[in-house]
């Protein structure tokens, strides 16, 4: 896991529909293998078209925010603790 400062910095490159994704995950409780979500769902929950879905997830993968594995031929998706850490950061600053 990332260390407070470390998120901080991190945050500050991530894009709105980063967020979106990260916020989708959580809202609907995405936080393990067993409550993983389909790139579709996400889609949808975060309203955002297909490529920036996919761009948005290859992002947060990269930075360990949100982790992938493969069920059949379906890729989905769950947050991890570094996602649900950079979500309270970001929530912290609106507060």
């Amino acid at each position: 896991m990332f260390c407070k400062n470390c998120l901080k910095e991190i945050k500050t490159n991530l894009r709105r529909d980063d967020i979106l994704v990260l916020i989708a995950l959580n809202e609907k409780n995405a936080f393990n293998n067993q409550c993983s979500l389909s790139r579709e769902t996400i889609q949808q929950l975060a309203e955002l078209t297909l490529a920036r879905t996919v761009n948005s997830l290859m992002r947060l993968e990269s930075c360990c925010f949100v982790e992938r594995s493969l069920w059949g031929k379906v890729h989905r998706y769950h947050i991890t603790e570094n996602g649900i850490e950079i979500l309270k950061i970001l929530n912290e600053e609106v507060l």
